[in-house]
């Protein structure tokens, strides 16, 4: 016998119904499974399994992340998060929406984001999927495991993994940890080095601070300028590249993928009066 405890009395068979995903995506379905909204769309301040981080790029329309107001207030904070809309594979945190605060680097295709290259991100959980208009990153982890990434509301991101063990989320990574991952810490073509908590900054070899009044009061943001002006079509061919191991890209570098090996880097860059430097990124 069956005892009916609560209905919704509808008989129309064009009845739209709420779902609860497994992977807590919330769905409003139509008829035909039609959907009407889904909460991964709308996202706040957590990535997780089945959700995106892309963008339309025919629209322009993104999934953006963004941290609550303080730790116990989730209106809508100061930070976000996104693949970014310049076309690379880099994921940023913008401050304000408008102003850049870090970036992961490219993506190297396997597993690894190039500027946090000691992060194996869950046994290549992360994948990058280009299908037709949209660009995105999905994630899904290994051995049924449960995982977490979230924007907290001091700009920092953090990842989580779920513990039998210790029955919470233990912490795995965070960024921006120390001051030289914060974008564009020593302003251009100044080099940073971190020390401790704090930073040190430095302009390359054959660079001198842009305002040496401002760099001496620790305002290392107007970077460096060449203390001589390349001659290009004079010097060019005969300049000499000075390595420097564990940089992240340029964020605006120019990326070409029909270059063999870090020689012909080296002469695709040489040729080009406006090429400054050249990196050649595993894949």
């Amino acid at each position: 016998m069956t005892v009916t405890i609560w209905s919704t009395n509808t008989s129309s068979l064009n009845t739209t119904m709420l779902q609860l995903s497994d992977e807590g995506n919330l769905i409003l379905q139509a008829s035909q499974n039609r959907v009407l909204w889904q909460s991964f769309d709308q996202p706040e301040n957590t990535f997780i399994q089945g959700m995106h981080m892309g963008i339309n790029t025919r629209t322009g329309a993104r999934q953006l992340y963004t941290c609550w107001r303080r730790a116990d207030d989730p209106t809508p904070g100061n930070f976000s998060l996104g693949l970014d809309p310049s076309g690379s594979t880099q994921v940023f945190i913008w401050k304000d929406y408008t102003v850049k605060y870090w970036r992961s680097g490219e993506w190297n295709g396997a597993s690894n984001f190039i500027g946090i290259p000691w992060v194996p991100l869950y046994s290549k959980g992360f994948n990058f999927v280009t299908d037709n208009d949209q660009k995105y990153y999905t994630f899904t982890a290994i051995n049924d495991s449960l995982a977490r990434f979230v924007l907290h509301w001091n700009g920092t991101f953090s990842s989580y993994m779920y513990t039998g063990s210790s029955h919470g989320w233990d912490g795995l990574w965070h960024q921006p940890v120390k001051q030289c991952e914060i974008y564009n810490a020593c302003g251009p073509s100044g080099l940073c080095r971190n020390n401790g908590n704090l930073a040190s900054c430095r302009c390359l070899d054959g660079y001198q601070p842009k305002s040496a009044h401002n760099w001496r009061a620790g305002n290392w943001s107007g970077g460096c300028v060449r203390q001589a002006p390349l001659q290009c079509q004079a010097d060019k061919k005969q300049s000499e590249y000075k390595r420097l191991p564990g940089m992240k890209l340029p964020d605006h570098a120019v990326r070409t993928s029909d270059i063999g090996d870090s020689d012909a880097c080296k002469s695709y860059c040489s040729s080009n009066c406006s090429c400054n430097a050249y990196a050649v990124m595993p894949m």
